[in-house]
């Protein structure tokens, strides 16, 4: 259901847009870097100069420019469109044995190792799960199979598509990887049938004649819960649009998916012809094509038109989470820069600490607890009733299915609990909570959410808030970037093997390299500003566990090992060990349930704590966290994290993890038994049937 807002805000876009396309089109064509692909003779003979952009909107509005009528072949931007069509056929279950939804932080054409088949760490955006895909289409025949494909498209465009016979037969021809591919995964029983059938069907979705206006009523039509805005004909379930877009986000950019996530926040597929396409949900779709590739093979003038949309009409996803007011320029100014750290930004280093006096928790499940002395409180929009009310539900009736799961969960014994050493706390299996707390204040709780627990690896999060503050945007992606992997949270080798710098702020790699920049006079500054960060956070002073610190101290050599290879990589510097003791010491603060609840909800909220109104983060960084939370925070399980359950996250193996609602709640869940993947087992499972219940999930139709 589109409320009253999202109407105005897509009346305000589509009064712009015409002008805004023609801007951007007449300062990106004069642009003359990149290359066109040559990988087949028929890709090089493009024009360089060929530029066109496309946006229609979700109730049939149609905005061009330049060359949008050019034919192109699809290429990979028939991936996700196949991916569709083989979860009607075949259902989400089946579809998921064989292939994953996890990003590899590699090129669209990597092959894959033993091991990450097995695990199925991959994904239908690159090659192996594309050919994977294509196998699961119906039909007796490979004749039966075309014909299907080429209906599916039809109802996509709204128009018949045909196959570009050359370039069928170049890469019939040619294609050798994408064959060793494909031995590969018949090899291990994830395709079934004749080998040349199946990259037959492959290689003709790929050579699919289009043109930039078909790419955007494609797209216009996942906006559009799978109805093609232009032909009113239903292309794909409503029930599977949330999946095929949300594989878009994490994967559909392959080794570029974590910048663009983090930069432009729209699901996404971009092809070696030079297009790209983009969903806004309930909005419109928008496809670029510029033959010119850049940097990871993506279209140079196509990246640089997403991210100057995203920016100045705030499409990104989570930029609901931002103030409303002044959404639209009365121009576009294309030389600004957000990168740099905020002017004046009152929680960087200059911050002087200063704890207020905790008052003592009120006992109950539903009510607003006055946990702290209250500072002068921002006012939210919406009363807590009707924040719950958003999710289809009575307050009376949301706590008792928060029971309800806390009920059917609790059984679980499965999962093993994380220690440093033996016998240095007990910890029992049978801890199990849940808090909510809505971004008025608002607290529900279940179980043992007042049980203390150590927050680990959920610190990296609002550490990385910290140096964010201290350093600015661009500073902190220079030296760790944003790239989801599909690696555990304690890899050693992942840093990237050109600027040898982390591949995300989440695992362990990234968060050292990022504890390394919290700035400081000397250890003891650096610890009671991270200390006080938390403070703002939670509402109440917090503090380290000293025999898990000295414990974990004692134990680390796999982080010392991963502290002198940033130090050789030159990602790091100082005294190594005092990023390291912070890093711990970051890491061993003891917090509960609630207080974890309540600094997702200060996220929810914009950075303001809804307990006390304190900013604990400035608010354009809010954007930061949540993205990376999303794409990186659940470390070999984001992806299908993103794709069951939708909304930001963070795990830590004390048993904890955050979650984010953004302009509505925080959620927590502390339950120690830690599945092989160091997630809460009793977590992820509340968190799954949260979304699925209320949906939560952030590209819910």
């Amino acid at each position: 259901m589109i409320n009253t807002n999202e109407l105005q805000t897509r009346a305000k876009i589509t009064e712009q847009l015409p002008d805004i396309l023609q801007n951007l089109h007449r300062l990106y064509h004069p642009l003359k870097a990149g290359v066109v692909a040559d990988y087949i003779p028929e890709l090089a003979q493009a024009n360089p100069d060929w530029f066109g952009i496309t946006v229609v909107t979700v109730d049939g509005q149609v905005y061009t420019v330049g060359d949008t009528s050019i034919p192109f072949t699809i290429q990979s931007i028939s991936k996700p469109f196949v991916y569709g069509l083989a979860l009607e056929d075949r259902g989400l279950d089946y579809v998921l044995e064989r292939i994953g939804v996890e990003p590899t932080g590699e090129p669209f054409n990597e092959i894959i190792e033993h091991e990450e088949i097995q695990e199925r760490q991959y994904n239908p955006m690159v090659n192996a799960g594309a050919i994977a895909t294509t196998s699961l289409i119906k039909g007796l025949d490979l004749f039966e199979r075309q014909t299907r494909l080429l209906r599916m498209f039809h109802r996509y465009t709204g128009r018949d598509v045909q196959v570009d016979q050359a370039v069928f037969q170049s890469k019939k021809k040619t294609d050798n990887l994408n064959r060793a591919i494909a031995y590969i995964m018949k090899n291990f029983g994830l395709i079934e049938g004749k080998i040349d059938d199946i990259l037959d069907l492959y290689f003709q979705q790929c050579a699919l004649m289009v043109n930039c206006r078909d790419l955007a009523v494609m797209a216009g039509t996942l906006a559009n819960a799978g109805i093609n805005p232009i032909t009113g004909e239903r292309a794909l379930k409503a029930d599977y649009v949330k999946n095929l877009i949300s594989v878009m986000y994490t994967c559909g950019l392959y080794d570029f998916s974590g910048q663009w996530a983090y930069k432009v926040g729209l699901p996404a597929k971009s092809g070696l012809s030079g297009a790209i396409i983009g969903v806004v949900p309930n909005q419109m779709g928008i496809a670029v094509f510029s033959p010119p590739l850049g940097e990871h093979s993506k279209s140079l003038r196509g990246v640089k038109v997403f991210e100057a949309l995203s920016k100045h009409l705030r499409l990104h996803v989570f930029d609901k989470v931002v103030e409303m007011s002044g959404y639209f320029p009365d121009r576009i100014d294309l030389d600004s820069n957000n990168g740099m750290p905020i002017k004046n930004d009152p929680l960087a280093m200059s911050q002087t600490p200063s704890y207020p006096q905790s008052r003592a928790v009120d006992e109950g499940t539903t009510n607003t607890l006055p946990m702290r002395e209250a500072l002068p409180k921002v006012m939210p929009k919406l009363n807590s009733a009707a924040m719950i009310a958003q999710l289809h539900v009575s307050p009376t009736s949301f706590i008792t299915d928060l029971r309800e799961l806390h009920r059917q969960y609790l059984p679980i014994r499965q999962g093993k609990i994380y220690v440093s050493e033996p016998d240095l706390v007990e910890i029992n299996p049978d801890w199990f909570g849940i808090c909510i707390v809505t971004v008025d204040g608002q607290v529900y709780t279940v179980g043992d959410w007042e049980q203390p627990f150590l927050i680990q690896s959920i610190s990296k999060v609002f550490a990385y808030g910290m140096a964010l503050s201290d350093w600015g945007r661009d500073y902190v992606v220079s030296r760790v970037d944003v790239e989801p992997t599909g690696d555990a949270y304690n890899s050693l080798i992942k840093v990237e093997e050109n600027s040898k710098r982390p591949y995300n702020p989440m695992v362990n790699t990234g968060a050292i390299a990022i504890t390394n920049l919290i700035e400081g006079k000397g250890p003891a500054h650096r610890l009671n500003r991270l200390l006080d960060m938390y403070r703002r956070y939670v509402g109440h002073r917090v503090f380290v566990d000293t025999p898990s610190l000295v414990s974990e101290q004692t134990a680390g050599d796999r982080n010392w090992a991963i502290a002198y290879l940033l130090r050789n990589f030159g990602m790091i510097s100082g005294d190594i060990k005092q990023t390291l003791d912070l890093y711990l010491q970051q890491c061993s603060v003891i917090i509960n349930c609630h207080d974890l609840a309540v600094m997702g909800a200060t996220l929810a909220n914009n950075g303001i704590n809804p307990m006390t109104g304190e900013q604990a983060i400035h608010s354009p960084y809010v954007k930061d966290l949540l993205s990376i939370m999303f794409t990186c925070g659940m470390y070999d399980f984001a992806g299908e994290w993103v794709y069951k359950v939708g909304f930001p996250a963070k795990s830590g193996v004390g048993g904890g993890i955050i979650g984010v609602v953004p302009g509505v709640m925080g959620i927590a869940v502390f339950s120690p038994p830690l599945d092989k993947r160091g997630n809460s087992i009793r977590g992820i499972k509340v968190c799954e049937e949260l979304s699925r219940r209320f949906g939560l999930h952030i590209f819910q139709s």
